[in-house]
């Protein structure tokens, strides 16, 4: 379990305790977000229509995702 408890000499964050409790993870880890692309095409090169970006903490971040209305 040492993912889960860090070394008691150097208490830092766990990446667990950092994308379950943090608001805004992107602070210590630059990846934890969800991108949304909405492109115009069928293509990935074509034009982008819309983008988003959802950064929070995990449980608010999957809320959020079951939220977002989905388009055919």
């Amino acid at each position: 379990m040492r993912f889960v408890t860090p070394p008691l000499d150097h208490p830092k964050p766990t990446v667990l305790e950092v994308l379950v409790v943090e608001n805004e993870p992107r602070q210590f880890l630059p990846a934890a977000y969800i991108q949304l692309l909405r492109i115009e095409g069928s293509e990935l090169t074509d034009p982008i229509k819309d983008n988003k970006e959802i950064s929070r903490a995990l449980p608010n971040l999957l809320r959020t995702c079951y939220s977002i209305p989905t388009y055919h």
